[in-house]
């Protein structure tokens, strides 16, 4: 990849922005591969205007995160795994083909979507702990999620669980005594 000369780098970022104010083409509704591809050539033409010595990459990828962001998808993750690919995938892009970017993208947000998937169920049902117990029972149980030994999160200022999560706390309790 050749980097932009110092002196057009103002004027370069300049056009890059102008570019992406107009949004993904279709308005970058998520299931809409446009926007996937317009952000992974964002990323792309990113990384070949390199204004800064060092950290282009991290910038880059945060910036391809914000346009997801902006059209409605979760955050990408790269795994350390997808480092070669990644590389390749840039190459492509910074030969104007921006879809192996995009595809190996949007493996990555199917990864994150999967994982939001699996967590949301559980969390759907949570309820504030203090409806699950009342006094002494109720501060063992708040004794045990600080702990980290009872499965909950904070909500609202609030501390959630499910009848699952409780049984399977006490039934790991029970079988400790």
């Amino acid at each position: 990849m050749v980097a932009s000369p110092a002196w057009l780098i103002p004027q370069t970022l300049g056009t890059f922005v102008e570019r992406l104010h107009g949004g993904p083409p279709g308005g970058g509704v998520p299931g809409d591969a446009s926007a996937l591809v317009w952000s992974a050539d964002a990323h792309a033409r990113f990384e070949r205007i390199h204004p800064f010595p060092d950290a282009n990459g991290r910038v880059g990828r945060l910036l391809m995160n914000l346009l997801l962001r902006r059209c409605g998808y979760v955050p990408f993750v790269f795994r350390a795994r997808d480092a070669a690919p990644y590389v390749d995938a840039l190459r492509a892009a910074d030969s104007r083909d921006p879809a192996p970017l995009a595809e190996l993208l949007a493996r990555s947000l199917a990864r994150s979507y999967a994982f939001l998937a699996a967590a949301l169920p559980a969390q759907a049902e949570a309820k504030p702990l203090s409806a699950f117990a009342r006094g002494a029972r109720r501060a063992a149980l708040y004794k045990a999620a600080q702990r980290n030994r009872l499965r909950a999160f904070r909500s609202g200022g609030r501390l959630l669980t499910t009848a699952a999560w409780i049984a399977a706390y006490e039934e790991l309790a029970a079988s400790r005594t």
